[in-house]
C-alpha cells in the first residue's frame, strides 16, 4: 500500500510538472550524457558460495537522458523527464583456504540496466552557475544475480556550471550523485546501487 502511494503521489508530480505553460514560455527540452564516473554498492553484503565468500560491487557505467526544465520564475526551475543506465556489476569471490586450496580472489562480472523518471528543482545563481536535486523513480529492466533489484525511489543531487548562447541553446556541465532504491518496492532488499560522475547537457528553448 505505501508503495502504490508513493508511485501515485511520483507520476502526479510528473504530470503536473509537464503540464504547466505560463506567459507562452514552453521551458526547455535538453539531452544529457555521462560516460565520465563510477559506481558502487553499497552496503557491502557477503554471499555465501561454494568454495568462499563473494561480494558485488561497481565496475563501470554509462548514463543518457531526455530532460524538461518548465521556470518557475527568473532563478528556479521544475525538472522532470527520463534516463537511462547500464552498470557493470562485479562479484569478488575471497577462497577460504583449506589443505589443497591457497586463500586468494577471483572475480566474477555481469550487468544490469536501470530506468529512472526524475522529478526536482533547479536552480540557477550568478547566471553561469546552478545546483539542483529531486527524487526519481528506478525500474531494473536488466537482472543480474550479483545484486539487489533497484526498482523503488532514489534520490539525486548535482551542481555545475551552464552557459546560454544567444539563439537560445543551453549547454551544462555538472558533477552529481544518485542513490538507487533508497525506498526499495522489493521486501528482501538490503544493496543499493550509486553512481556518480560528471554529466553533459545540451537544451533548446521551446516556443509556442
Amino acid at each position: 500500500m505505501k508503495h502504490n502511494l508513493l508511485v501515485g503521489i511520483f507520476m502526479l508530480m510528473c504530470l503536473l510538472v509537464q503540464a504547466q505553460t505560463v506567459d507562452g514560455n514552453q521551458g526547455k527540452f535538453g539531452v544529457t550524457a555521462t560516460f565520465l564516473g563510477g559506481n558502487e554498492v553499497y552496503p557491502v553484503k557477503t554471499q555465501e558460495l561454494v568454495g568462499g565468500l563473494g561480494w558485488a560491487d561497481g565496475d563501470g557505467f554509462w548514463a543518457c537522458s531526455f530532460r524538461y526544465l518548465y521556470p518557475l520564475n527568473e532563478w528556479l526551475e521544475l525538472e522532470t523527464g527520463i534516463g537511462f543506465s547500464s552498470h557493470k556489476i562485479k562479484r569478488e569471490i575471497y577462497e577460504i583456504p583449506t589443505s589443497s586450496v591457497v586463500a586468494g580472489r577471483e572475480f566474477e562480472k555481469d550487468q544490469t540496466a536501470v530506468v529512472d523518471f526524475p522529478v526536482g528543482l533547479r536552480a540557477t545563481f550568478l547566471k553561469y552557475f546552478f545546483v539542483g536535486g529531486g527524487c526519481f523513480l528506478s525500474i531494473e529492466t536488466g537482472s543480474t544475480t550479483f545484486l539487489d533489484n533497484q526498482t523503488g525511489i532514489g534520490f539525486r543531487y548535482e551542481a555545475g556550471v551552464q552557459y546560454e548562447f544567444p539563439n537560445g541553446i543551453l549547454v551544462t556541465a555538472s558533477p552529481y550523485a544518485k542513490h538507487y532504491a533508497t525506498l526499495a518496492f522489493s521486501t528482501d532488499h538490503e544493496e543499493k546501487l550509486g553512481e556518480w560522475g560528471i554529466k553533459l547537457g545540451m537544451f533548446f528553448q521551446l516556443k509556442k
